[in-house]
């Protein structure tokens, strides 16, 4: 979910930095938009460097929501309450080490869990310092985790089926390269079609169909060659004198 730990520092603010990961193969991801919203209001926007580092300051005596969104990933944030801190506690500030992954969407993953913050700060009178909600984390967790048990399993069968899609587009690709070489044009553009309509984009293959339909072409032009000779092989034999 998230990585966050409190430490005292030199100033009198809160300062937030971390790194957003990709939560499938732990990649660093760079341009994620981070929100910072102060008081339910737009307060400040950045983006997460080549690194995936980000790092802003907030103030004492506001509430915070931090946002993190990035195209084809689901949205994940939290929320930091700075006020009701003792005047003595605000002297020098707090750092805070937010280390955050995100996971891209999957169809028909339910989501809906993370419509509530993965996470609340706040100043903690028992213990003197700011710190996390951790029965509210606790909670959080249990359901994110059986959310993610979820994302997991529609990521394998994903996996699973980009292999038989893999192997139906070889199999139909080596059918029309068959067809080529029995000069069964027609038949090798069919196969090669129905293998793009799986991966559209395949140069190679894209090629090869070019090359079935002018094929085809060729010899459907031939074939009216033949039959124009026929035919006029057939007129002038009417023509000419028994």
């Amino acid at each position: 979910m998230f990585f966050a730990g409190f430490s005292a520092m030199a100033q009198n603010d809160v300062s937030i930095f971390g790194v957003v990961r990709d939560h499938d193969d732990n990649k660093k991801i760079s341009g994620v938009s981070i929100e910072v919203k102060q008081d339910g209001n737009k307060y400040n926007t950045l983006s997460s460097n080549a690194s995936g580092k980000y790092e802003f300051v907030i103030s004492f005596d506001h509430d915070y929501e931090i946002i993190y969104t990035y195209p084809d990933y689901v949205t994940k944030f939290l929320t930091i309450d700075t006020r009701n801190v003792p005047s003595e506690e605000k002297e020098g500030g707090y750092e805070m080490n937010i280390d955050m992954t995100l996971f891209r969407r999957i169809e028909g993953l339910d989501v809906s869990i993370l419509d509530n913050p993965i996470g609340k700060a706040q100043f903690d009178q028992g213990e003197g310092k700011m710190g996390w909600d951790m029965d509210y984390t606790r909670q959080m967790q249990a359901q994110i985790n059986a959310m993610m048990r979820e994302h997991d399993r529609k990521l394998q069968e994903e996996a699973d089926r980009l292999v038989k899609m893999q192997q139906n587009f070889k199999e139909l690709v080596q059918k029309g390269d068959d067809a080529m070489r029995n000069k069964k044009y027609s038949d090798a553009v069919d196969f090669y079609s129905d293998a793009l309509v799986l991966f559209p984009k395949e140069e190679a293959v894209i090629a090869k169909k070019a090359d079935a339909e002018a094929a085809v072409a060729e010899q459907l032009a031939l074939v009216e060659k033949e039959k124009n000779y026929n035919q006029f092989i057939k007129s002038g034999d009417k023509t000419c004198p028994p």
